[in-house]
């Protein structure tokens, strides 16, 4: 490191014309000089490096943003995918059960008919065993119905755990679903 005293040693060997003292002097001030150039060479290869890792680690930071965001993308819309389902599903269950209650209605009108009506008993009971039917059908579909809404409950209320699970449940109801309208599973 160039000081103080190697700039004085200098001048003062000037001042006394003493040739050789401005010859050591200078090659101190020199070696001085090369010693700091040598250190600040070394510190900006340093930064250099410092900066090219720093560079590099932000790439590969960029790259598993965009993932994440490519991932977070593709589950947002898997989970909207089965919202929409499970409000699908909720929309059949109730006209399910709307379905139920007016078989079940008419059911009971017709027992009454029934009842005064003993010449067409067993024309009645017939219709009466189809209505009976069609009611246990559509009660078996209502339960299934139940059945996928609380998987599609259960998916939602544990989907801080594993996404993978979260993703399975989805799927399994919407399987469900598609199954008990009669479409094809995936």
């Amino acid at each position: 490191m160039i000081t103080e005293r190697h700039i004085q040693d200098l001048h003062a060997a000037i001042s006394r014309r003493d040739w050789h003292a401005v010859e050591v002097a200078a090659n101190r001030l020199r070696d001085a000089s090369e010693a700091d150039n040598a250190a600040k060479d070394a510190a900006m290869k340093r930064w250099r490096s410092e900066c090219e890792r720093a560079q590099s680690q932000n790439v590969e930071l960029a790259e598993q943003l965009s993932s994440l965001e490519a991932d977070n993308a593709e589950l947002n819309a898997e989970k909207q995918r089965m919202l929409n389902a499970m409000s699908d599903m909720s929309n059949t269950n109730k006209k399910l059960t709307a379905r139920i209650k007016e078989l079940e209605h008419a059911l009971t009108e017709k027992r009454r008919d029934r009842i005064g009506d003993s010449e067409k008993g067993g024309a009645y009971l017939c219709r009466a065993e189809n209505a009976e039917a069609k009611a246990e059908a559509l009660e078996a579909k209502l339960a299934a119905a139940n059945e996928i809404a609380q998987l599609v409950i259960q998916a939602e209320e544990d989907k801080s755990g594993d996404p993978n699970f979260y993703i399975l449940m989805m799927q399994t109801a919407y399987d469900k679903a598609r199954a008990m309208l009669g479409g094809k599973t995936s």
